[in-house]
């Protein structure tokens, strides 16, 4: 009987220390947790700001988005059409500058290369030969 009481006891202790160490290594995880929020809540800060010095009305824009959003403003019939219309706009500078790049690049290519094919592309294009 003694003996069961002793282990129980130890038993006891050793849950207790161990509860006592999870806790001790929690504590330790959620300041390294806070610490790391803190780092990353200043490098946002800072790419914001110069972003804000850079671009203030993109960012003024994405902002004025971002509110609209939050507010409620997105499941109207008028903001679906006039996210339609900005995304096909978008997506056509965004093609046109892809279209002009491509070809900036060819012709570079193909200035490059001086072969016959070159010269008599380039020469239509100055609007000789």
């Amino acid at each position: 009987m003694v003996d069961d009481r002793s282990q129980e006891g130890r038993d006891g202790h050793s849950h207790r220390n161990r509860i006592f160490e999870h806790t001790a290594e929690l504590k330790e995880e959620a300041q390294d947790l806070a610490s790391s929020l803190k780092d990353l809540s200043a490098d946002v800060r800072g790419a914001l700001e110069e972003q804000l010095d850079q671009r203030p009305y993109a960012v003024l824009g994405v902002a004025a988005a971002v509110g609209y959003v939050l507010g409620g403003g997105l499941p109207s019939r008028i903001t679906r059409a006039g996210l339609g219309i900005g995304m096909r706009i978008g997506m056509g500078m965004l093609m046109r500058q892809f279209v002009e790049g491509q070809m900036s690049s060819m012709s570079q290519t193909q200035g490059g290369q001086g072969g016959s094919e070159g010269g008599a592309a380039e020469g239509f294009r100055q609007g000789g030969a």
